[in-house]
């Protein structure tokens, strides 16, 4: 008998040692397991709610953006369509400017007295072609020139205006630019 109690008390022990193992087990790797898989759970809930939250301003902004790109497409139609193309050469151009230029002096009663035809400034979409005029005349005649500048088929800006005196005239040097799409 005692050697029956002798081996219960060790299986006793024994199932003690591994209750003890399994209550360590469950305390310190299933619980921890049970807890990090739950914050997982919340953060993936988190996550999927701002992917939804993201996708709906993504598809609101898509939306915007066609809109936009409608309106931008018609702007720029209008704004490119008088500038020159990327077939005109760049000596007609400055010689179209140059033409018109000198007309609208001498119009104004203003003297041409030497011009300069500038290496073109090119650009990745747009260059810039340029005539630079020296005249001379009143101020009123430069008025009037600047005018008729501002009223051209094609947008032409003035680029620079030096304006000199010369006894009973003034002396002018205008640099003039109008713009090629080289797309």
């Amino acid at each position: 008998m005692r050697l029956m109690g002798q081996l219960k008390r060790e299986r006793l022990k024994t199932a003690g040692i591994y209750l003890v193992i399994i209550l360590f087990v469950l305390k310190f790797v299933l619980i921890p397991l049970s807890h990090s898989a739950k914050d997982k759970k919340t953060l993936l809930n988190e996550y999927t709610e701002t992917y939804r939250t993201k996708a709906l301003i993504k598809e609101r902004q898509l939306h915007t953006d066609k809109t936009k790109d409608e309106s931008i497409s018609e702007e720029r139609k209008r704004l490119l369509d008088p500038l020159y193309t990327k077939d005109s050469a760049a000596s007609v151009i400055q010689s179209e400017i140059l033409m018109s230029a000198i007309k609208s002096a001498e119009k104004n009663e203003m003297g041409i007295l030497n011009f300069e035809l500038p290496d073109t400034i090119s650009g990745k979409n747009l260059s810039e072609i340029s005539v630079l005029v020296r005249l001379k005349g009143m101020p009123k005649g430069l008025i009037g020139l600047l005018k008729e500048i501002g009223n051209m088929k094609r947008p032409v800006d003035i680029k620079g205006l030096q304006i000199d005196k010369s006894r009973d005239e003034f002396v002018y040097t205008l640099t003039l630019t109008t713009y090629r799409i080289e797309r």
